[in-house]
């Protein structure tokens, strides 16, 4: 964690950047992890299994780099560290299928287990399709990666910058991770568009063909 934060620290203090998160999964890498969800109020019907949500996990800053609007409450914040409150953002699907038609701010849900930690609801993001505009979106859950007790989390750090050719300055983020520690290695540096482009590249080859 400590290095996450060195990491985003010294990308974000790079000219011509503008803001600066960070997530475990990016959104259209089409890779996921969804957990039993155990949300207030919510009764499962008889015979049903335990519902189930997506798991992300967040630094703050990262829905406003990636400009997921925010629809009430607030984002994940700085603040939102291991001896602080557990706190959680919703997106607008998930308040849907487990709290139709009700404010989700104040809620609380756990996961795993009825008994586990308790995370209120601070906030409501827009959905995004993890997986693509071909499948519907699916229950998410924004968790504070300061706050989850697992600490071998790989992280996407994601920065907006000020240029129409964000990639130009992809050697300058590499050498200011590198800065911090030069063995570690750096798996890939994209444009988000790009990567959401993969989502369709299969329909748009078949169009074509």
């Amino acid at each position: 964690r400590a290095y996450s934060t060195s990491v985003m620290e010294r990308v974000a203090s790079l000219p011509g950047v503008e803001s600066v998160g960070a997530i475990n999964l990016m959104p259209g890498r089409l890779n996921n992890w969804s957990f039993p969800t155990h949300a207030e109020g919510y009764a499962v019907p008889a015979g049903a299994p335990t519902p189930v949500a997506n798991f992300r996990a967040v630094r703050s800053g990262y829905f406003e780099t990636t400009g997921i609007p925010i629809l009430a409450g607030r984002g994940i914040a700085d603040a939102d560290r291991a001896d602080a409150e557990p706190v959680v953002v919703v997106n607008a699907t998930f308040a849907e299928r487990f709290w139709p038609s009700e404010d989700p701010l104040g809620r609380t849900l756990s996961i795993f287990s009825a008994s586990g930690t308790r995370h209120r609801v601070v906030g409501l993001v827009a959905d995004t399709r993890q997986h693509g505009p071909r499948l519907a979106t699916q229950p998410e859950m924004y968790f504070s990666d300061m706050q989850i007790p697992w600490d071998q989390l790989s992280m996407w750090v994601v920065a907006r910058m000020g240029t129409d050719d964000p990639l130009g300055a992809a050697p300058t983020v590499q050498e200011a991770v590198w800065d911090i520690d030069p063995d570690v290695p750096i798996s890939g540096t994209y444009r988000l568009a790009d990567v959401l482009n993969e989502t369709t590249a299969t329909t748009r080859l078949l169009t074509w063909l």
